[in-house]
C-alpha cells in the first residue's frame, strides 16, 4: 500500500506543502519528509533506517493510510488535488472507483474534463478557472463512465495559496449524488402529479359552482328586483326586499371573488403577474394599500410554477392588505438557487414572529408553507412592530 502523494500513488499530496495543505482533505506526511507524502519504506532517508524519533513507523503510517482509504470507501468520498501550475489532478483511489476508471499516478485537466458528460464539460472546464478571486469550488455535473452509465457527481474543494498569497491548487472531495438527485426528480413528478390532480378538482369545484350556484343567486337577485317594483307602496316589504336583493348582490360578489382564487383565468391567459394584479383588485377598499409589481425573470414560469406561486403571493397579499395597515405592496419575482422566488414586502404594521399563531390570518402563514413545501420549497417571514413584513418563498423549477 503507498502512501498519498507517494510515486504512483493516488494520494492527493506531490507538491510542496501550503500553509492549508493539512486542514483540506489531505493525510499529512511523516515528520521529517520533504514532499508531505510519508515515506513508508525509507526511501529518502541517508541510513535507509527511517526518521530517528518519529513518532509514526512504516506500519503505523501504513495503518494510517489503510485507515483514510477505509474511511473514503466507507463514506463514498473521494479527494483530489488539481495543481494549479501544472494543470494535473491527484485522484484518491475512491475517486477513480466514482469515474470507473483504473487509478494512476496524474491525470490532466483536460482529460478529467472529458470524463464528464459532454453537455457539462464546459461548464466544468470554466468553474476550475480560478482566476475570479473566489476561494471556494463548487460543481454538481454529471459524468460518463466507460461502460456507458451516466452518474451525479458534486465536487467541492478549497483554494490553496502559498506564504505569498499566490493561488497553487485546489484540494477537495467528490461525492456521488445520483441517488440523491433521482429522488429529487421522482419528488419532483409527484408534486407536478398531485399539483395537476389538485388544480382538476379546483377547476371542476369552480365550473361545478359557476353553473349552479352562480346562476342561482343571479336569477334570485333578478327575480328579487322585480318584486321590488311591485311593492313600491309597501315601505316595510320594500324595505326586506332590498336587504334581500343586497344580500344577493354581496353573495355573488363573493361566489365570483371565490371562483377566480379557485382557477384564476388570467394565469393561463395573462400570466402570473396579472393574475396578482387582477386579484389585489378584487381585495381593494377605499384604504387599501398601492401595489408594486416587479420581475427580473427572463422567462414565464410554467402553468405549474405559476400555480403555487400564485397561490403562495395570494395568501401574502391577503394577510397584508386585509391586517397589515400598509401603504405600499411590492411582489417581486426573480430567479434564485436553480429555482424561483417570490417575495411580498410590505410597509405595514408588522409583528413579532414568535407570536404568529396569535396574530389575525396567521392560518395564511402556515397555508403558504404548507404550499411551498409541498413541491420542495421553503419559506422565510421576517417581520417586526413598526417595521412591515416580508414573507419569501423559493420553489424549484417542476
Amino acid at each position: 500500500m503507498s502512501a498519498p502523494g507517494g510515486a504512483g500513488s493516488t494520494g492527493l499530496d506531490g507538491a510542496a506543502p501550503t500553509s492549508r495543505q493539512s486542514e483540506v482533505g489531505e493525510t499529512p506526511g511523516k515528520a521529517g519528509d520533504t514532499d508531505g507524502a510519508g515515506d513508508t519504506d525509507g526511501a529518502g532517508d541517508t541510513d535507509g533506517a527511517g526518521d530517528e524519533g518519529d513518532p509514526l513507523g512504516g506500519s503505523a503510517w501504513d495503518g494510517l493510510v489503510e485507515l483514510h482509504e477505509r474511511a473514503e470507501a466507507i463514506a463514498h468520498i473521494g479527494g483530489w488535488r488539481l495543481d494549479l501550475t501544472t494543470g494535473h489532478f491527484r485522484l484518491t483511489d475512491e475517486t477513480f472507483r466514482i469515474y470507473g476508471r483504473p487509478p494512476s499516478a496524474e491525470v490532466a485537466l483536460e482529460e478529467l474534463v472529458s470524463w464528464a458528460h459532454p453537455a457539462d464539460r464546459d461548464r466544468l472546464r470554466d468553474g476550475l478557472d480560478m482566476t475570479s478571486g473566489a476561494d471556494r469550488y463548487e460543481s454538481e455535473h454529471r459524468i460518463s463512465r466507460p461502460d456507458g452509465s451516466v452518474r451525479w457527481v458534486l465536487a467541492t474543494a478549497d483554494l490553496l495559496r502559498d506564504g505569498a498569497g499566490a493561488p497553487v491548487a485546489l484540494a477537495g472531495s467528490l461525492r456521488d449524488v445520483t441517488d440523491q438527485r433521482r429522488a429529487e426528480e421522482q419528488r419532483s413528478r409527484l408534486a407536478r402529479q398531485l399539483l395537476r390532480a389538485q388544480e382538476e378538482e379546483r377547476s371542476q369545484i369552480a365550473v361545478e359552482l359557476h353553473d349552479n350556484a352562480l346562476q342561482i343567486l343571479i336569477a334570485m337577485s333578478m327575480q328579487l328586483e322585480l318584486l321590488a317594483g311591485r311593492v313600491e307602496g309597501d315601505a316595510g316589504v320594500q324595505g326586506v326586499v332590498d336587504t334581500l336583493n343586497e344580500l344577493a348582490a354581496s353573495a355573488i360578489v363573493a361566489l365570483r371573488s371565490l371562483l377566480f382564487e379557485l382557477h384564476p383565468p388570467a394565469l393561463q391567459v395573462g400570466g402570473l403577474l396579472e393574475s396578482l394584479e387582477e386579484y389585489a383588485r378584487r381585495l381593494s377598499s377605499p384604504r387599501a394599500p398601492s401595489l408594486n409589481l416587479v420581475t427580473t425573470l427572463e422567462e414565464e414560469p410554467n402553468q405549474d410554477e405559476a400555480t403555487v406561486l400564485f397561490q403562495i403571493a395570494r395568501e401574502a397579499l391577503a394577510n397584508a392588505y386585509k391586517h397589515a395597515s400598509a401603504d405600499v405592496v411590492t411582489v417581486s419575482l426573480a430567479a434564485a438557487d436553480g429555482g424561483i422566488e417570490v417575495v411580498v414586502h410590505d410597509d405595514g404594521a408588522g409583528f413579532d414572529p414568535r407570536s404568529v399563531s396569535e396574530l389575525p390570518g396567521h392560518l395564511g402563514f402556515a397555508s403558504i408553507r404548507e404550499r411551498a413545501e409541498s413541491v420542495g420549497g421553503r419559506v422565510d417571514i421576517a417581520s417586526a412592530p413598526r417595521h412591515g413584513t416580508s414573507v419569501r418563498a423559493w420553489i424549484p423549477r417542476l
